[in-house]
């Protein structure tokens, strides 16, 4: 409210907390020491006329021959720097929100209060004001230190402090609707914004009425009051508004990023594996965008699981499953098992290079000419270097009459061998039960009649 002073009036300009570190020998904060902090008081409204304009004194205000518009110098102290003070068209503060913690100096001789009736003025919480009024008698006497004495005594509980509306006004102010639904956050803002319109603007005028005159005259203080009811209704309007802000719902897209995420890519094919890339990209830019609506984020995740329904495999052919066999299992030093899925050129220990992924023939398929041929470009880097230096291209035995199939075991005596410019067409073959099919000379290959 506006305090008199010599027939005319003014508001407060700021309000500051004061947490002091250490006191002067007069008893105030030591402004010098780091350890003290000046905190700003948050203001909840402003004082306003019904329509919304700023309520002038005669300091801020334009047209005023007292305002301040730079002119004068606001001497240091309190924790700033000295400055020219330029306040015409700022609004005063009318609803503040201020720390009246009781405070009290360490002093052996002195406990600590533990009763109500205990805290007097000497334990009333500092704060720093700055006048208008006053700095306009004296630049020196702007700035001043106060304490906020608080009668502990008469404090009563408010049973249910959501139907207090200076209460829920701030309370509301804390939100944070960052994470919440457009809807909820859209009504939630309007419903603070009508009520905070409610108690801001209250004043008739722009410019107060002096009721009395010379240095008695006293500024009217003509301005909406609303009734218990009424500021009850209100509370209940911001606690309503505060219990309907509802979360956004992103564990859908979550989950289905995360399955889209560990899809192996070399299962399926490029075209249908880029639009699944490109459904992963747009749903990330959507989960990561905090303005994002539950609309956008239901949408994406519908988007991306239909591009993972959407993925069509390889073509499976010549028996091969699609898959790569990027480590065969090596059973002992000198042998590893070929099945229709694997092969591999096993060598002494000691002396052992990487295995070679193959593909045979299908099972019932006579293997005369018929090479085996190292599945180079699905195969693992190491192998497709390997390749690329000494291609592998394996002949079996000339043809026996018989049909591979089952196991085929290489030992260390008898092994798939490169050959040097050997024929390959000379090669024997012993159909003895138990007996090894195998070449005169070059590769030599082994299997069981």
């Amino acid at each position: 409210m506006p305090m008199s002073y010599l027939g005319m009036y003014g508001f407060m300009m700021e309000l500051e907390g004061i947490y002091p570190g250490s006191f002067t020998r007069y008893g105030m904060p030591n402004a010098s020491d780091p350890k003290t902090v000046f905190t700003p008081t948050q203001t909840l409204t402003y004082q306003k006329t019904q329509a919304g304009e700023i309520v002038y004194d005669g300091y801020n205000n334009p047209d005023s021959e007292y305002k301040f518009d730079g002119q004068k110098l606001r001497p240091a102290g309190f924790g700033r720097e000295a400055s020219y003070l330029n306040i015409v068209d700022q609004p005063y503060s009318h609803l503040l929100s201020v720390d009246v913690t009781p405070v009290m100096a360490a002093n052996a001789d002195e406990t600590a209060p533990t009763k109500a009736a205990d805290y007097t003025y000497d334990h009333a919480a500092f704060c720093h004001v700055f006048v208008p009024v006053m700095f306009d008698i004296s630049a020196s006497s702007g700035d001043q230190y106060a304490r906020m004495q608080v009668d502990w005594t008469s404090l009563t509980k408010i049973d249910n402090p959501e139907m207090n509306v200076q209460y829920m006004l701030w309370k509301a102010g804390q939100v944070d609707t960052e994470g919440y639904s457009e809807a909820s956050v859209a009504a939630f803002n309007a419903a603070y914004s009508e009520v905070h319109a409610k108690l801001e603007n209250v004043w008739a005028k722009r410019v107060l009425d002096l009721d009395g005159t010379g240095f008695n005259a006293q500024p009217v203080l003509d301005l909406v009051q609303y009734t218990d009811a009424e500021q009850q209704a209100m509370a209940l309007q911001l606690k309503t508004a505060i219990d309907g802000l509802s979360k956004l719902s992103t564990d859908a897209l979550s989950q289905a990023l995360s399955d889209a995420k560990a899809i192996d890519s070399t299962l399926y094919t490029a075209e249908s594996y880029q639009k699944l890339a490109d459904a992963i990209t747009a749903a990330q830019a959507v989960l990561d965008n905090s303005a994002s609506t539950q609309e956008e984020i239901d949408a994406q995740a519908a988007a991306l699981r239909s591009a993972i329904d959407a993925l069509e495999t390889v073509s499976k052919s010549d028996g091969w499953d699609g898959k790569t066999v990027s480590e065969p299992k090596q059973l002992d030093d000198t042998s590893v098992n070929i099945t229709s899925a694997e092969a591999g050129v096993a060598r002494p220990a000691g002396k052992q290079r990487p295995l070679l992924p193959l593909r045979l023939p299908r099972s019932g398929h006579r293997p005369q000419r018929q090479g085996l041929t190292a599945i180079g470009t699905q195969a693992h880097p190491l192998l497709r270097h390997v390749l690329r230096q000494r291609p592998h291209r394996l002949q079996p035995a000339r043809d026996c009459g018989r049909q591979l199939s089952g196991p085929v075991r290489l030992s260390q005596g008898h092994r798939l061998r490169e050959g040097r410019g050997q024929d390959p067409e000379r090669a024997g073959c012993r159909e003895d039960d138990g007996q090894l099919c195998r070449r005169r000379r070059g590769r030599r290959a082994v299997h069981e009649h």
